[in-house]
């Protein structure tokens, strides 16, 4: 019964997965991502390429290695290949944050060079624990709207739909082993708290089921960003031009814009000039230069952009 509704599930996300290469998948040996092997060996055995096990290099060598022997297991008992990556220069006690930014880069780098797709194991708990965290950090519309299904150039997320009990259960009845990461319940790691604490409480204040109330609200605002960047990205182009270098904006243009808008245009230049996404400090500052009257430059970090009567020059740092 639970696998007829994971594979249900499971079948709204696939199609949206290109099947020219194969398909990885990022397996730490915990429950989430071993659950999300065998579901696709029996979706689609033919397009399963391989394991990918990451190590951060934060647990200790015993837990390490019993990670990487149950991964091991998998991929020869399914007569798949198996990678193992690493941080190269770990940071001792590093933060949620910097543990993924190492693992992404890597990530990336392995898509490259194998010419594949990779799946990872997020789930429906996974996008509840990130709204509350990117909740506690004043975040936008973006960061509230949940998890992508889709990352970067080759990393897709099909459990996004399904709930971390649901496949336990799954594991449970095909009696398929995983381990269970310790470092989950340790509350020094904000997401840990949010799943321990948090979310039980809000659970218990819902009037309806918990998780059909939060998809639909993941849905809507999905649906509310969709048609937002579309409007800003025509938006833009009637009020900036692009060049060999950047962006130029023309603010008499750009003044005549709701003010509402002001903020993601400079945000979208600056993307597509290169700089890639901006902090909220960044862009409060570079929103203060289109501001000023008089015209000044800025120049923090990865971005350099200047003003020069009513129009706004805006360049990747990198390029300069």
């Amino acid at each position: 019964m639970i696998f007829d509704h994971l594979n249900y599930c499971l079948n709204l996300s696939l199609p949206g997965i290109p099947t020219d290469r194969k398909w990885w998948i990022a397996c730490s040996g915990g429950g989430d991502s071993v659950g999300l092997v065998y579901l696709i060996r029996e979706i689609n055995p033919s397009g399963l390429g391989g394991l990918l096990y990451f190590n951060h290099a934060q647990r200790t060598q015993s837990e390490i290695e019993q990670d990487i022997n149950t991964v091991s297991k998998i991929s020869g008992d399914l007569n798949i290949e198996m990678q193992i990556g690493k941080w190269e220069n770990p940071v001792p006690q590093a933060s949620e944050d910097q543990m993924r930014s190492a693992r992404y880069d890597y990530f990336q780098k392995f898509i490259n060079s194998k010419k594949i797709y990779l799946l990872t194991g997020h789930n429906l708990d996974d996008q509840v624990e990130t709204f509350f965290i990117n909740l506690t950090r004043g975040a936008g519309l973006k960061g509230l709207s949940g998890i992508s299904f889709y990352k970067q150039p080759g990393i897709y997320r099909p459990l996004l739909n399904i709930t971390r009990t649901e496949i336990r259960e799954y594991l449970q009845e095909k009696e398929i082993g995983y381990n269970e990461d310790h470092t989950n319940y340790s509350t020094k790691f904000k997401r840990n708290l949010i799943r321990s604490e948090l979310v039980p409480k809000i659970k218990e204040l819902s009037t309806a089921d918990f998780y059909s109330l939060i998809k639909r609200t993941f849905d809507l605002l999905k649906q509310d960003l969709e048609i937002l960047e579309n409007y800003q990205e025509q938006a833009l182009n009637k009020v900036a031009t692009e060049d060999s270098e950047g962006y130029t904006i023309d603010l008499k243009k750009f003044m005549q814009l709701p003010p509402s808008l002001h903020r993601r245009i400079l945000r979208l230049a600056s993307f597509k000039s290169g700089v890639g996404f901006l902090s909220h400090l960044q862009t409060q500052r570079l929103l203060e230069l289109t501001y000023n009257q008089a015209g000044s430059k800025l120049n923090c970090g990865k971005i350099y952009a200047f003003r020069h009567n009513n129009i706004l020059y805006i360049r990747s740092a990198r390029r300069m």
